[in-house]
């Protein structure tokens, strides 16, 4: 595997054959169409496959992987311009097996929202081992309807990824009522064990295979209510379920408090999902999602305090668009970020947080730009191998580029719950 930064001139075509590569494969793992320009500073990731094979009139993702003997979501993931379906064309040309084979494994946890229809996320289930599916806050009457998330969570069980609740306080009134309802919640031993005992199984019946627990603000006097929430969630899910807890990312000068409570937290879960990717609003704009120097303090901290395999990598898929002099920028998806290249953008790749970003002009002035691409999310990569972390988190998982699950799937083999 390669990433290659575009140079001014270049064309899909003579990137290609300058690495000896049908143009097909470059653009299907990069989601480029073949008479797309190239920006310069792009990175593009350039798989070069040990076999591929041309597909036959008749032929389906399951013949074609059956008769290579390799499991459909791995053929899915070596060729992300399938997007996760069964629909084949003769003529398509597809990667059978890699140059060289991923090095280890990781557990990948992605995000979606209740509401979201199976086929926005189909391209990125083979890439999961969990999908956590949030379909609102606690209610103030108890839960949230489960049955409004059944489709989604029976696409993910079809392709081989665990169904998580997200189960949070968020709700319209923002973080104050998000701190008030942990708070109440936290502060009656009798409510969270209620909870406890009516969410386990309703979430065997919709079909769920665990919980993410995501309650960011919790008191420090109501920090051992929630370690005790935790274990009974635990408890009660056993063997069969899941239990990840998502954390604030630990810091350098955390004090011992906070260090005990985290490893606390880490042997009472499942895993802990390290949101890294919600660093761009904690140090200021314009900001990359998640400056690299921040991800690795904290996934060192957390190494420190909770074993590696327990742990997942937060990683933004998000760009973050600010206009220059403004306070506020905006989120978009990743993938859309070349979009608002014009014919005068380079992409450039800040050596300091290691992330790419683009200038361009609104119609309210200049604009700065950063997003995740196939470099950045390499040194993440990295970092995760380096540390032995046993997770990455993907936040969000709709729309992601087709670069970053290429370059995903050739540098782990991704566990998955059954192999489909």
């Amino acid at each position: 595997m390669i990433i290659y930064r575009v140079k001014a001139g270049d064309t899909l075509a003579s990137v290609a054959r300058a690495h000896s590569i049908l143009p097909t494969l470059l653009a299907d793992a990069n989601a480029i169409r073949e008479g797309d320009p190239l920006v310069p500073g792009q990175a593009l990731v350039i798989t070069i496959p040990a076999a591929t094979y041309h597909v036959r009139e008749g032929d389906t993702v399951a013949s074609v992987a059956r008769r290579h003997g390799m499991r459909r979501h791995r053929l899915w993931q070596m060729n992300p311009a399938i997007s996760g379906s069964e629909a084949l064309y003769p003529g398509m040309t597809l990667a059978i097996s890699p140059a060289e084979p991923p090095r280890s494994s990781v557990s990948v946890l992605g995000y979606a929202a209740a509401a979201t229809p199976p086929e926005e996320i189909l391209p990125t289930l083979p890439y999961l081992t969990f999908l956590a599916i949030d379909g609102g806050g606690l209610c103030e009457d108890g839960l949230p309807d489960l049955t409004k998330s059944r489709e989604l969570a029976l696409a993910a069980r079809r392709a081989g990824t665990v169904p998580l609740l997200v189960l949070s306080a968020v709700g319209s009134d923002g973080a104050a009522g998000e701190k008030s309802r942990t708070e109440r919640l936290l502060s009656d031993p009798t409510r969270y064990r209620g909870l406890v005992q009516e969410l386990c199984p309703r979430l065997t019946e919709v079909g769920y295979g665990g919980v993410l627990l995501d309650l960011p603000f919790v008191p420090e006097d109501r920090r051992d209510a929630y370690l005790s929430l935790v274990m009974q969630l635990r408890r009660r899910l056993g063997h069969s379920g899941s239990l990840i807890t998502s954390v604030a990312p630990p810091h350098r000068a955390a004090d011992e408090k906070d260090t005990a409570h985290l490893s606390s937290l880490g042997r009472a879960s499942g895993a802990l999902s390290l949101e890294t990717y919600d660093f761009a609003t904690r140090y200021g704009e314009p900001a990359p999602p998640a400056p690299y120097d921040r991800v690795c303090a904290a996934a060192e901290a957390a190494c420190r305090a909770v074993r590696p395999q327990k742990l997942f990598l937060g990683i933004s898929t998000r760009a973050q668009d600010t206009a220059v002099g403004r306070s506020r920028g905006r989120v978009l998806p990743a993938r859309d970020a070349l979009t608002l290249a014009d014919a005068d953008t380079v992409v450039s790749y800040d050596p300091v947080a290691r992330a790419p970003y683009l200038s361009y002009r609104g119609e309210d002035g200049r604009h700065i730009l950063f997003f995740e691409d196939a470099e950045s999310f390499s040194e993440k990569l990295s970092l995760v191998e380096r540390l032995g972390l046993g997770g990455i988190t993907l936040y969000p998982s709709v729309s992601l580029p087709a670069s970053l699950l290429s370059l995903l799937a050739t540098t782990f083999r991704i566990v998955k719950a059954h192999e489909s």
